[in-house]
């Protein structure tokens, strides 16, 4: 069976662990109630964060992923599982593509390496679909970083981990490996789209 069938087969099944908990059970569970709940607070113009920081945190994520997932929470918990689900395929197969394209010395890739990259990180890509963590696409937006500093687009690079960061503010980790690198535009680049993720979107 050729090794894009058996990732349609596994994204469809991945999918549906997401939306047939929500449409036919008792919803799904995991984090996916929360980017909901984020969403939501950002379309009614309400606090993610206590006042009082003595309270418990719902939210404890930087604020630019509850306002991208306000867009598609505007209209219901499917929709917007939806998008995450398909969100995290993209970010599977581009990952699986820029892997290969940095170790692959330029050539193709046989199909046995395919499947086999894909049965080692198989449970870890069905964590993500399960829990409702943005990790993969995390891993997407890091390795295009990476990519394009192999292909001298520094400002590009900056943005990916700029984005990357805030989303999920450990990907800030590759700050000292940049300056150890001396990737000043880079660096530069990252700084600048992170004041913009961060505080004027």
């Amino acid at each position: 069976m050729p090794v894009d069938i058996i990732f349609f087969i596994c994204c469809v099944i991945l999918i549906g662990d997401v939306l047939v908990p929500e449409i036919l059970g008792h919803g799904k569970s995991k984090d996916y109630p929360l980017w909901f709940w984020a969403g939501q607070q950002v379309l009614q113009g309400k606090d993610l964060y206590p006042s009082d920081p003595h309270s418990y945190f719902e939210f404890i994520y930087p604020p630019l992923p509850a306002v991208l997932l306000a867009i598609p929470a505007w209209f219901c918990k499917v929709a917007l599982y939806t998008c995450l689900a398909l969100l995290n395929v993209v970010a599977w197969w581009v990952a699986g593509q820029l892997s290969h394209a940095m170790t692959g010395s330029g050539r193709v890739p046989g199909q046995w390496l395919y499947f086999f990259s894909g049965l080692v990180t198989i449970e870890f890509v069905f964590d993500m679909f399960d829990l409702g963590q943005p990790n993969l696409v995390l891993l997407a937006l890091m390795m295009y970083g990476f990519w394009s500093i192999q292909h001298q687009r520094p400002w590009m690079a900056g943005s990916m981990f700029a984005l990357a960061t805030a989303i999920k503010v450990f990907p800030i980790a590759v700050f000292p490996y940049l300056v150890w690198r001396r990737q000043w535009t880079v660096l530069a680049s990252m700084t600048v789209f992170l004041v913009v993720f961060l505080f004027v979107v």
